[in-house]
């Protein structure tokens, strides 16, 4: 059931409560642990699961957020980008960079507790909060800053970076920036 769950494209597992209250709870999780990285070691990234690809389908695609995650993962893997970095209000967009699955890891960086939590559940995100920046230049300096202290790229390192022309608009994702940290 793990292994399928992740065959199918799931952001994260957990255990049942029978599981989780019985005698060896964290060997279960230390069983599951193996047979999600058994299981995503067999899976192709830079690609949508193919539950995924038909619930696209069947929802019709088309918005900008969505091409923009679409492109940004093109970007990355075309420039060797050492991670996707996004700025999400309502956590949509790391929710659909998620299911690109990238090959690169995807740093979030939201002002709310609440969606960063929620976004690290996503499938390689990597949530942060951060304060609202309206300037983007102080915004880019402060990324440069926290991919370096927490060690995620260092100087010189290729970023790709999606984010709104307005920063307080949940859904208004609609700029990518190909950068390199400073």
């Amino acid at each position: 059931d793990v292994a399928n769950a992740v065959f199918d494209g799931t952001d994260a597992v957990m255990l049942s409560a029978e599981t989780a209250s019985g005698r060896y709870p964290v060997e279960a999780v230390r069983v599951m642990d193996r047979i999600v990285r058994a299981a995503e070691a067999g899976v192709e990234t830079q690609k949508p699961s193919p539950v995924l690809r038909r619930a696209d389908a069947e929802a019709g695609r088309g918005s900008f957020p969505e091409a923009l995650c679409e492109a940004a993962c093109s970007a990355a893997a075309s420039t060797d980008a050492r991670a996707i970095v996004i700025f999400s209000e309502s956590g949509a967009t790391g929710r659909l960079m998620s299911k690109q699955r990238p090959a690169a890891p995807i740093i979030a960086f939201t002002p709310f507790e609440t969606i960063q939590r929620r976004m690290a559940l996503y499938w390689g995100v990597i949530s942060h909060r951060m304060p609202r920046i309206a300037r983007t230049d102080e915004r880019m300096l402060e990324v440069d800053r926290r991919v370096k202290t927490e060690e995620l790229a260092a100087t010189g390192d290729r970023i790709v970076i999606l984010s709104g022309t307005l920063v307080d608009q949940p859904g208004g994702t609609n700029t990518m920036k190909l950068h390199a940290v400073t």
